[in-house]
Order: C-alpha cells, then structure tokens, then sequence
C-alpha cells in the first residue's frame, strides 16, 4: 500500500516565474513514475513556491526517489543559473 513512507519538498528559488519553471519540469516526472510502489504530487502553494509530495511504500522507495527528483532539481537548477541572476 503506497503512503507508508511520506515526504514533503518545497523548493523556492526566490522568484515565481522561476518556481513555475521547476514546476513545469517536475510536473510530467510526477506522473511517470517507474514504480508502483511510490506515487508523487506536485505542484505550487499560494505563494508560488513549487511542493512535492512524495509517498512511498517503504523507506527505501521514497528515499530512491527523493533522490531521483533531488537530481533533476540539481539539474534544473544548473541550467536555470545560466539563465537567470537569482536576488
């Protein structure tokens, strides 16, 4: 049964329209997810800042893929420094 193991991500990278960035990245990954055993939620809170919920059917599920988003965030990240001068 998927919900065992949650987590909750909130990422703000100091502008909106960057936050809605992420979120347009993070939004297919979240539904294509590899396994059955973890399911993920995402999207932006009332102040623009991008939430990923995460939930697992054991630990081990949820920490492979806190790491897999972890990494695109990473990614994300690198290549929104080229583009933007973050305040």
């Amino acid at each position: 049964m998927i919900g065992e193991a949650y987590s909750v991500i909130k990422v703000d990278l100091g502008r909106v329209e960057v936050n809605r960035i992420v979120y347009e990245v993070l939004k297919p990954e979240a539904r294509s997810l590899p396994s059955r055993r973890v399911e993920g939620i995402v999207g932006l809170d009332e102040n623009g800042v991008v939430v990923l919920e995460i939930r697992a059917s054991d630990t081990i599920a949820l920490r492979a893929a806190v790491n897999s988003y972890m990494r695109l965030l990473k990614a994300v990240k690198s290549a929104l420094d080229v583009v933007y001068i973050y305040p």
